[in-house]
């Protein structure tokens, strides 16, 4: 991994989209690598400019696992960077250091709770309450690719919002990155929903655990302890639209629907998976021919039709479709935000309407020959920057091209912080089909 021989690093928060991305990448950097970062000009993109709430519980919360500072540009003690916040710096300590000093002993149950009656395992706990509706998934964002570098293990209570907009719901995290990482990187990721938190007051709560590459027991050292690189990866469709283990193939569905009358709702929730299945299945050949040999082979459709009340209302869809071989997982996924003076019927009309949104997205992705999705690609820029680049190992990945400014965003910061190198490379010269894009990475570690 990149040591901070080079100094502190400054950061434009108003780069490109200026918005929460470049917090989220800087800090993740900045706790991995051990380098410190400043980012002035926070969100400066935004109409409310500065930290929002959501920005400034990841921060805190990567300090605190790498054993940092959070500061201002002009204060010395912890606590002066607030919610409106426009700069800030990270002095990171050390990620593995910090675990071992703080780590008990317990194990994790299938929740992610911690049995400390057991004597097995060393367990790092961590609580992050955003105290709005703002998205846990975007804390989990920022915080997963540094707690992955801890010798032991992560469990992580986050609080706030668990399905709302202008973000990928927790679903998101636990069916399709989850699936990603531990195919890929051999991250293990459990995410546990005790509580939805919806729009406008969240109140949420999840437990997040990650599982290092290399499970470390109570009795090793720092020298035993999980790899401190991630591994180069490549996402991609060998014979995108033609069949193979690494076309996209077993389905799921996942509706969230977050009213109180659950007889009521978990009839509107199956009629909300069949409408998304249905308009999946009548816009992509790939999946229809795919979804008939599954149907032939006694592979199940993955379908969860959840009815989970919260503080305010809400709800979410996410689709999948992943390859035999699970190298793959394609992904839609929306928040379902009723307003308040919506009825029944209004509100099943809405529910609907997201489910078929999320059928048609999935729908065009697949046909598209791409192997991740738009959101996808963002969180995977951190752990490509941060993958094996000796001797030139590169990561790869197929995309829809152009790639999103969120994507391109990261990439700037990735290369500015940490030195990697990105490579986005169209059509022939990615070596990919029409409308495609090779994102390719050579990482620091």
């Amino acid at each position: 991994m990149m040591a901070s021989v080079d100094g502190p690093v400054t950061v434009d928060g108003s780069l490109l989209e200026g918005g929460g991305q470049i917090v989220r990448v800087a800090a993740a950097l900045s706790a991995a690598t051990g380098r410190v970062v400043r980012v002035d000009n926070v969100r400066a993109g935004r109409p409310k400019p500065g930290l929002a709430a959501q920005h400034l519980a990841g921060l805190r919360l990567a300090a605190e696992v790498c054993g940092g500072r959070l500061v201002t540009p002009t204060e010395e003690e912890y606590g002066e960077v607030k919610v409106g916040s426009i700069a800030f710096v990270l002095n990171p300590g050390s990620v593995r250091e910090t675990a071992m000093a703080n780590a008990g002993v317990g194990e994790t149950n299938e929740s992610g709770d911690v049995e400390s009656e057991s004597k097995k395992i060393k367990i790092a706990t961590h609580v992050s309450d955003v105290r709005t509706a703002g998205a846990v998934s975007l804390v989990a964002q920022t915080i997963v690719p540094v707690v992955a570098y801890s010798p032991v293990v992560t469990v992580i209570t986050l609080t706030g919002g668990t399905d709302v907009s202008s973000a990928p719901p927790i679903g998101y995290v636990q069916n399709c990155l989850a699936p990603v990482l531990k195919k890929h990187l051999d991250l293990e990721i459990n995410c546990h929903v005790n509580k939805r938190g919806y729009f406008p007051k969240g109140g949420g709560e999840v437990v997040l655990t990650v599982v290092p590459r290399r499970q470390v027991s109570s009795g090793e050292s720092g020298s035993n302890a999980a790899p401190p690189i991630y591994p180069p990866f490549v996402i991609e469709r060998k014979r995108a639209g033609r069949g193979g283990n690494s076309e996209p193939a077993k389905l799921g569905c996942w509706i969230i629907n977050g009213t109180s009358d659950g007889k009521r709702q978990q009839t509107e929730s199956r009629a909300a998976a069949q409408s998304a299945f249905r308009v999946l299945l009548n816009n992509s050949p790939t999946i229809a021919i795919a979804a008939e040999a599954m149907a032939k082979a006694g592979v199940p459709v993955d379908v969860k039709t959840l009815v989970e009340p919260g503080t305010g209302d809400g709800g979410s869809v996410v689709l999948t479709a992943r390859s035999v071989d699970d190298t793959v997982t394609l992904c839609a996924a929306k928040v379902f935000s009723p307003p308040r003076s919506a009825d029944a019927n209004e509100r099943l009309k809405l529910l609907i309407e997201c489910a078929s949104e999320c059928g048609e997205d999935l729908a065009a992705l697949v046909e598209s020959g791409a192997a991740v999705d738009a959101n996808l690609l963002d969180q995977l820029i951190v752990f490509m920057a941060l993958a094996d680049g000796r001797d030139g190992q590169k990561s790869r990945v197929i995309a829809k091209a152009p790639i999103s400014l969120h994507a391109e965003t990261a990439i700037q910061v990735c290369e500015h912080v940490c030195g990697a190198r990105f490579f986005v490379l169209q059509g022939e010269d990615g070596g990919v089909g029409k409308g495609l894009c090779a994102v390719e990475c050579v990482g620091v570690g």
